[in-house]
């Protein structure tokens, strides 16, 4: 049961940048968007393959690479 993907989050994480006007900061989510696994196990990726509907690419996973837990 804790070796199972039980599903994706994509979890957005906030990132403060200096904005040109000085004083200011602006939010941006761009390179900040990582996947989880959908319940609170983390879980190795390497008997796992995963196609990106964004690219059309299919992605292998090394053994040693593993899906964070969502509560991470």
């Amino acid at each position: 049961m804790y070796n199972k993907l039980d599903g994706l989050f994509l979890c957005l994480r906030d990132s403060e940048t200096p904005s040109a006007n000085l004083g200011e900061k602006s939010r941006s989510s761009l390179n900040n968007v990582e996947l989880r696994n959908a319940t609170n196990n983390s879980v190795a990726l390497g008997p796992f393959e995963i196609w990106s509907a964004t690219t059309g690419l299919l992605h292998s996973f090394g053994s040693d690479s593993m899906l964070p837990a969502r509560s991470a």
